[in-house]
């Protein structure tokens, strides 16, 4: 019984990360079909522009268009399909493999999908951090 639970589960993680990565390209492809501005060429400018977001520092007109530019990109909900898609990989290795074992001791090498999922959670945490500067960019403006 637990053999079939476990194929169920590894089909549905297929479905999932396939359509997570569908949305994530599409994501992707309108990001990269962007013009992109004169500061955004910079390198380490949009590393730049959030700490002064963060520090609640004075920023130029163009700065402040690209942090609002970058914080629509990170808080819009198809840039999160990018970690899930992520997770569901995981997801699918590790269920695949207690499928394949057929209730059989699992091994560590079961459990490594295990870290594309611990890395997709971090991913959505920066997103949502960056996500939470909204406000404090609406306040800086």
């Amino acid at each position: 019984m637990d053999s079939v639970l476990f194929g169920y589960l590894t089909i549905v993680a297929l479905a999932l990360a396939l359509v997570f990565a569908a949305f994530a390209a599409v994501y992707v492809k309108r990001l990269g079909d962007r013009a992109p501005t004169p500061i955004s060429e910079e390198i380490g400018s949009a590393k730049a522009v959030m700490h002064k977001v963060r520090k609640r520092e004075r920023m130029s007109k163009d700065e402040l268009d690209y942090a609002k530019q970058i914080i629509a990109d990170r808080s819009s909900l198809m840039a999160y399909c990018i970690p899930g898609a992520l997770f569901m990989v995981g997801c699918f290795y590790v269920f695949g493999s207690l499928y394949h074992l057929h209730g059989a001791t699992p091994s560590e090498r079961t459990f490594l999908g295990v870290f594309p999922m611990l890395a997709s959670i971090n991913f959505t945490i920066r997103l949502l951090g960056s996500a939470r500067l909204k406000g404090r960019l609406q306040k800086v403006s």
